[in-house]
C-alpha cells in the first residue's frame, strides 16, 4: 500500500512543470519587486514632491492642506508609474517569449518605451535619493545655526546680569591690589 503511494506522489512530482516547482520562488521574487516599485517611489517622491507642492501652493491652496494634497498626488502618480511600467515588462516579456526570443519590428516599440520608462523611473528614484541625503544636510545646518541663535540669546539675557559680577570682580581685584601694596609699605 506504501508503495502504491509512493509511486503516485513520484508520479505527481515528475509531472510537475517548471513553474509549479518553483512557486514559492516566483512567490518570493514578486514579492521582492514590489518592495522594489514601494522603494522607488519612496526615493522619487523627494524628487517630485516639493516641485509639485510649489505648484499646488501658488496656483491652488496654501497652507497645510496644500502640503496634503501635493503629498496625496505624489505619491499617486509614483505609484501609478510604477504599475505601468510592470504592466509595460510584462507585456514585452509576453511578447517576446511568443515571439520564441526573436527581436522583431512588432518588440523594437516595445522595447524603446520600457527602456525610457525604465531610464525614466531610475532617474526620478535616483535624484530623489540625492535628494533626500542632502535633505538631511540642510536640516543639520538649519539645527546648528538654531543652536548658534539659542546661544546667542542666552548670552544676551544674562550679559547684563554676568556684567554686574565682572564689574565686582574687578573692584575687588582693585582692593586686593591696594591692600597688598599697603601690606607691602607698611614697616615691620
Amino acid at each position: 500500500m506504501e508503495l502504491d503511494k509512493y509511486s503516485e506522489l513520484r508520479d505527481k512530482i515528475k509531472s510537475q512543470d517548471f513553474e509549479t516547482k518553483n512557486k514559492d520562488i516566483d512567490t518570493t521574487l514578486n514579492v521582492f519587486s514590489y518592495i522594489g516599485n514601494i522603494g522607488s517611489v519612496f526615493f522619487a517622491f523627494f524628487l517630485v514632491y516639493p516641485a509639485l507642492l510649489k505648484a499646488i501652493s501658488a496656483n491652488l491652496v496654501q497652507g497645510d492642506f496644500s502640503t496634503y494634497l501635493a503629498g496625496f498626488i505624489t505619491v499617486l502618480v509614483l505609484s501609478g508609474f510604477e504599475l505601468l511600467k510592470r504592466k509595460v515588462l510584462a507585456n514585452l516579456s509576453f511578447d517576446f517569449v511568443k515571439n520564441k526570443f526573436r527581436i522583431q519590428r512588432s518588440l523594437i516599440s516595445w522595447l524603446v518605451f520600457s527602456l525610457a520608462i525604465i531610464g525614466a523611473s531610475f532617474y526620478f528614484s535616483l535624484n530623489g535619493a540625492i535628494n533626500f541625503a542632502s535633505t538631511s544636510d540642510v536640516k543639520n545646518e538649519i539645527v546648528e545655526v538654531n543652536m548658534q541663535n539659542e546661544i546667542d540669546s542666552i548670552n544676551n539675557v544674562y550679559q547684563t546680569r554676568k556684567q554686574v559680577l565682572i564689574d565686582d570682580n574687578n573692584s575687588y581685584r582693585e582692593s586686593n591690589r591696594q591692600y597688598r601694596n599697603k601690606i607691602a609699605e607698611t614697616p615691620l
